[in-house]
């Protein structure tokens, strides 16, 4: 893993993110990502214990699943031979760290995918998977996350698995828009507002009639960030409300090698092909 440090620029930027402070038991799922009705995916992270929850309902049978875990940096999974039929397929997601307006440079980070086959689950059916995480301390520095991810022939879910307590929750908050943040007499001189666009087309859509773009990466608040989207017909993807930063992009189940960087006087980026 690669070092960080965190600047006191970052300290004090915000994500548009105080719906984790209103529910930090919620797990999001993203929107455009196909599955059954009454299919169901939770996620959720217990820092006092080091292990993620995984609950999965099943409104249809799912055959031959796959789980995969895209954690923020610093976060890799343990051994989970009760979760999984085969070892851990483990590739990993450098971002390139971006400078700060104060001039420091973060380095780059390295985020851990983990991939494998779950036993199959019944129709109506509901499994409940305990895998254990280990943090680096470099991890305690940023909003800790993770993208959940399952798959069984068509039908893919995808959610956000956050912190359970409210602590783990509460420094995750900072402000973009120029004020001071709690129990701090800084503030920015710069606001940054969450109107980034990353838009594009994937070309090549013979291997998945409706593969699933990507993004992660580190926002100007510090934070990790990941999202999917499934493409339109057409090949189109977007993604919306995102800080300046610095991210990388592919396709869910490849590589995610295609460098996007927001800046506060470029905020749209179009025209991408993946």
């Amino acid at each position: 893993m690669h070092g960080h440090t965190r600047s006191t620029h970052w300290r004090h930027c915000l994500l548009g993110a105080v719906a984790l402070m209103t529910a930090p038991l919620a797990a999001v799922s993203f929107a455009g990502i196909a599955h059954a009705q009454n299919t169901d995916l939770v996620a959720r992270i217990d820092t006092s214990t080091n292990t993620m929850a995984v609950q999965l309902t099943a409104g249809e049978p799912l055959k031959s699943p796959t789980l995969s875990i895209l954690f923020a940096p610093g976060v890799t999974a343990g051994e989970a031979s009760e979760v999984c039929l085969d070892e851990w397929q483990v590739d990993a997601v450098t971002v390139v760290g971006h400078e700060s307006d104060g001039g420091h440079q973060e380095n780059s980070l390295e985020a851990m995918r983990f991939t494998c086959q779950i036993k199959d689950v019944a129709e109506t059916a509901s499994t409940r998977m305990i895998i254990p995480i280990i943090m680096s301390k470099g991890a305690s520095q940023r909003a800790l996350s993770a993208t959940v991810g399952v798959k069984s022939g068509a039908v893919a879910l995808e959610t956000v698995a956050v912190p359970i307590t409210d602590a783990d929750v509460a420094r995750t908050v900072c402000d973009p828009t120029g004020l001071a943040t709690a129990g701090s007499d800084d503030k920015e001189t710069t606001p940054y507002l969450a109107n980034g666009t990353v838009s594009g087309l994937v070309a090549d859509r013979s291997q998945d009639s409706t593969p699933v773009v990507q993004l992660v990466g580190i926002d100007s608040c510090n934070h990790w960030i990941s999202r999917a989207v499934s493409v339109s017909p057409d090949g189109a993807f977007v993604f919306t409300g995102l800080l300046p930063g610095e991210y990388a992009l592919g396709l869910r189940d490849a590589a995610i090698s295609t460098p996007v960087a927001l800046k506060s006087e470029s905020m749209n980026v179009i025209d991408l092909t993946i």
